[in-house]
């Protein structure tokens, strides 16, 4: 017996270490640059007489794989990839028949110290100078397809911007939304409210080569890319070849790309499909000799392709250490418009019908697509330890949009884990880094997430509580920051869409978020549409432009033990009470030293809460403008308090506890939030900080140009909603639309229909946002009033609530009332004029003027009227029918602007 176990421990102290010493140079096939299909591939080098050796492709690999497999071979099978560069022709396809078993898989790995790359790209090193700061390559091994649909240039591993103007970081600005052109083809009017767009003079001009622009339009949370049809120079008119999803307004952001004339600025590129060259004109330091570029071919690079209805998987595959680079995008000939989330764009790795594949250790990069998918019927897959960047789109996708009917379709089970995602959305900017569609049980944790133009985890794809099947996700543990980066708004961190129940948030390290100054807003967790059923806890959120946690509207989501710290123009967003929303705010800390408290306010449980403005206590204020004492009368935080919660160094993002602090009388739980991000070895860890940030404070809000408000309608056809206001409220009978029964002069109007049993009196109106800010604003309308018609009118400043400005009614009876008294007498039936003025900005003191001009009477009547002083810009104006019973007003000569010093 003794003897036995004396063998027993010399295998472990000795056969064991020398296998673990071999181990990493064996395996069954090898892969390299050096090799030869021909060849066995048993061999890590090639033998000395060129007889055998390593395979030289990764397809013949597999195929070796699949014959080891098809003879009866019941074990894992390991294939090593030498270092260098694998040129891919088409994407690497894996079936069923590759699979591994449990317990066995089959595992491609890089050889030990080295790094395989596989590329979809097709390198240029020779390079022309021909002078004035251009230099040009020729395409060659691109098809003339290839080179037409050449998206991406990459010097250095770097991307390069595609020729545009005006040059990167910088936008014009849609003058005017124009809902109907004339087809360049027909001749006939086309409806153009999503097609086309009118540009400030001079921003666009009918160029040469319009076929190879495209338009990029920024639009609140996503991005559109449309190829340019017509311009009109004389129309200030933009026809573009696709429609975006929503209709153009003014103001959104722009740039063209792609046109040769825009070939202007060093770092910028351009291709010449017909004559099959690309030019570049280089950095400082660059010149034609030493200048290397990858130009992609392969839009994909690996797919996993199962068939999950007929129950045909992919199993038991593991890609180790690998480094896939360089894919391109293609734009379609209607170009690319997305609802959220470039949720159309694929990805270069695409797994479907997936079991326990793994990508470990792995770098994607040099995308432009979505970096990795597992889509259709993928079950216990895992991303782990892998860096993905440079990404055109998002970094990994989880599940699909729509709902599949069938449990084996749905993906599931899946992980993200101690992944470095970063530097993406460079092309779709609405993009995610880790996206979660209609995909439950899934777990993304331990991952760093930065520098992306929207959202960092979005959770879930239904809206406003519809069926869905994404619960039970876990997200925890991440560390996200530099999100949004002043590009696009309504995105926060981590984002949420419908019912989602049993998901969990914890002990997420979230900072630094920003969205576009103009916009309204980013915050830490945002629950939105229909979100519900959500446990948010221990997480620590600072430094975001809309507050820690920004609920649109959902139902039972409980926050609790959690830090949100140093929102900007918030701290917490409470749901919309018309939407009965429903939250549950326990043991959070709230610290604060600008912005509000709460912004709106819906049902609500809250207590054991510490609140602490900077400021002093008098700062903290809840809803209603009430301090904690009234607050409490209301039945709300009956047990919380207002006091320094006593940080170690908030000012220097350390947010532990002192000793005695307030916090931990009311049962708040100290957690280490240290853990959060990466783990492993230190090299690892290290790699995000190496990443040069300097500190600032969040951009201040700006107020967007001025839109002025200038429409007679005789432009617009009959029948149709007007281009210059946005129209509200019009179904069961109301309806708001340009009409020629009645104008004050031939021509059109605007007519409105009301009706009853509207769910608002209010309903129908229109709308606009002018963006009058400073100096004086002047107001004009005509109106015609018919029977029994109420008309209401007001500015109003954009804050929440809206601060209102000049505002007036008109009754059934001929009443113009302002504040509730009547100011003159208007007539039925029969056109008359106002006019109204009002300071802004520096100049606003809470007056304002009104005239009215009516019929038969030469000069008009004047009033000289009050409104809240607060009352400083109009930022929002709206014209209203505010009957409950079927009657007509119309509308003429509309304008609102700010008048000229």
């Amino acid at each position: 017996m003794k003897r036995c176990c004396f063998v027993a421990l010399v295998f472990f102290c000795v056969v064991l270490p020398a296998m673990a010493e071999r181990a990493p140079g064996t395996a069954d096939f090898f892969v390299s640059p050096r090799g030869n299909d021909h060849w066995g591939g048993s061999l890590p080098e090639p033998r000395g007489d060129g007889r055998d050796g390593p395979f030289a492709t990764i397809e013949r690999a597999r195929d070796a794989v699949r014959e080891k497999l098809a003879g009866g071979y019941d074990g894992p099978i390991t294939v090593m990839l030498r270092g260098g560069v694998y040129t891919l022709s088409a994407p690497l396809q894996f079936a069923p028949e590759d699979s591994g078993k449990p317990g066995k898989p089959v595992t491609y790995m890089a050889y030990p110290g080295e790094k395989p790359i596989l590329s979809g790209g097709v390198t240029m090193s020779t390079w022309e100078d021909l002078g004035q700061g251009v230099f040009r390559a020729r395409l060659d091994g691109f098809s003339p397809a290839e080179r037409a649909g050449l998206r991406s240039l990459y010097i250095g591993g770097l991307r390069r911007p595609l020729a545009r103007t005006p040059d990167a970081g910088a936008y014009h600005r849609i003058a005017a939304a124009v809902h109907y052109v004339k087809d360049p083809d027909t001749g006939k009017d086309l409806k153009s409210g999503k097609f086309a767009f009118r540009f400030h003079r001079g921003d666009m001009r009918a160029w040469p080569d319009l076929a190879r622009a495209d338009v990029v339009v920024l639009r609140n949370w996503e991005s559109a890319m449309l190829p340019i049809r017509a311009v009109d120079e004389s129309a200030n008119t933009v026809l573009l070849s696709g429609p975006m999803k929503w209709e153009f307004r003014p103001n959104l952001r722009y740039y063209v790309e792609g046109l040769r004339e825009d070939f202007d600025s060093p770092g910028e590129w351009w291709v010449d499909p017909d004559k099959g060259v690309v030019l570049y004109r280089p950095l400082p330091g660059e010149t034609a000799e030493n200048l290397v570029a990858v130009a992609p071919r392969l839009r994909q690079l690996l797919v996993v392709a199962g068939d999950p209805a007929l129950g045909m998987r992919v199993e038991h595959l593991v890609f180790d250490g690998i480094a896939f680079r360089f894919a391109d995008y293609t734009l379609p000939a209607t170009g690319h418009s997305d609802w959220q989330a470039a949720v159309t764009i694929p990805a270069a790795i695409q797994l479907d019908g997936a079991r326990d594949v793994t990508f470990r250790r792995c770098e994607v990069r040099n995308i432009g697509l979505y970096g990795l998918w597992m889509r259709r019927g993928c079950r216990n897959c895992r991303v782990e330890h892998c860096e993905l960047t440079d990404l055109g789109a998002g970094g990994v996708r989880v599940g699909e949009a729509g709902i599949r009917s069938r449990p084996e379709e749905r993906t599931s089970h899946c992980t993200v884990s101690n992944s470095f995602i970063h530097d993406g959305s460079k092309v779709y900017y609405g993009a995610i880094p880790v996206w979660i569609g209609q995909s439950s049980d899934n777990t993304i944790s331990h991952n760093e997430i930065c520098d992306f133009n929207y959202t960092g985890i979005s959770v879930g794809w239904s809206w406003g509580f519809a069926p869905t099947t994404c619960h039970r996700n876990l997200i925890e543990y991440n560390h996200l920051h530099h999100l949004g980066r002043g590009v696009l708004y309504d995105m926060a961190a981590i984002y949420t869409l419908g019912i989602s129940t049993g998901t969990v948030i914890r002990l997420n390290h979230i900072h630094d978020i920003w969205g576009f100054v103009e916009g309204y807003g980013a915050g830490g967790i945002y629950p939105d549409e229909g979100s519900s059923g959500l446990l948010i806890e221990k997480n620590l959120v600072y430094r975001t432009q809309n507050g820690g946690l920004t609920m649109h509207y959902g139902r039972d989501i409980v926050a609790r033990n959690n830090i949100f710290a140093l929102g900007q123009r918030s701290q917490i967003h409470l749901g919309r009470a018309d939407k009965k929303s429903s939250q549950t705010l326990l043991r959070n800390i709230v610290y604060y030293q600008e912005g509000i408290l709460f912004q709106r306010m819906s049902e609500l449980t809250s207590d054991y809460n510490l609140y602490w403005n900077t400021q002093g206590p008098e700062a903290v204020r809840f809803p209603g403008g009430v301090d904690l004492a009234a607050w409490q009368k209301q039945g709300y935080d009956r047990h919380s308090l207002v006091a320094d919660p006593l940080f170690m160094d908030p000012e220097h993002d350390d947010f532990r506890l002192r000793p005695g602090s307030p916090a931990l009388r009311l049962g708040f739980e100290p957690f280490d939030i240290s853990k959060a991000g990466l783990f492993g070895e230190a090299e690892w860890v290290a790699r995000p900080r190496r990443i040069p940030r300097e500190r600032k404070p969040l951009p201040v809000k700006k107020s967007p140009p001025p839109i002025p408000i200038v429409d007679n309608f005789d432009s617009t056809p009959v029948g149709e909603k007007p281009a210059s206001v946005q129209v509200q409220g019009d179904y069961d009978g109301a309806s708001v639309t340009v009409s020629d029964r009645r104008a004050v002069s031939d021509g059109r109007a605007l007519c409105f229909v009301d009706a009853p049993g509207l769910k608002h009196s209010w309903e129908p109106h229109v709308y606009g946002f002018p963006n009058l800010v400073e100096g004086r604003a002047r107001g004009d309308f005509d109106l015609w009033l018919g029977p029994g018609a109420i008309f209401a009118h007001e500015w109003r400043t954009n804050d929440t609530p809206y601060v209102p400005g000049p505002s007036l009614r008109i009754e059934a009876d001929g009443r113009l009332m302002v504040a509730g008294r009547e100011v003159v007498r208007v007539p039925r039936e029969k056109w008359f004029h106002l006019s109204i003025t009002a300071p802004l900005g520096k100049a606003a003191d809470g007056t304002w003027h009104l005239e009215v001009r009516l019929p038969g009477e030469t000069a008009p009547r004047e009033f000289d009227l009050t409104c809240a002083k607060a009352f400083t810009a109009c930022n929002w104006v709206v014209y209203i029918s505010d009957g409950n019973e079927k009657s007509e007003i119309f509308l003429d000569n509309l304008r609102l602007e700010a008048q000229k010093p």
